[in-house]
C-alpha cells in the first residue's frame, strides 16, 4: 500500500542473532551516515522486529555498512546494493 507518489530505495539489515544495542551505520556514497540501533523490550508484552530499515531515497548503493555490537566487535560490508535485506554474519 503506497500512500504517496514518492518512490525511493531502501535497505534492511536483519540482526536476528545480534544483541540489543547493536548499532548499524550505513555510509552513503557522498559520505552521509545513517545510524540505527537495535532495540529490545520497549513496551509491555511486545517486542521489536530484528530488522533495521534504512530509507535511501535516490541512492541505489551503500558505500559501507558497519555493524557494531555492544562488545565493540565491528563487521563491515562494502558496496552494498539497495532494495534488499542484508543478513551480516555475526
Amino acid at each position: 500500500l503506497r500512500t504517496s507518489g514518492a518512490v525511493g530505495h531502501w535497505l534492511e539489515v536483519d540482526l536476528r542473532r545480534a544483541p540489543p544495542g547493536t548499532v548499524v551505520t550505513a555510509v552513503l556514497p557522498d559520505g552521509q551516515r545513517l545510524v540505527r540501533t537495535l532495540q529490545a523490550g520497549s513496551s509491555y508484552l511486545s517486542s521489536e522486529g530484528p530488522r533495521l530499515h534504512f530509507g535511501l531515497g535516490s541512492v541505489d548503493r551503500v558505500r559501507e555498512l558497519v555493524v557494531r555490537t555492544p562488545g565493540g566487535t565491528a563487521h563491515r560490508l562494502a558496496n552494498v546494493a539497495a532494495d534488499r535485506i542484508v543478513r551480516p554474519a555475526l
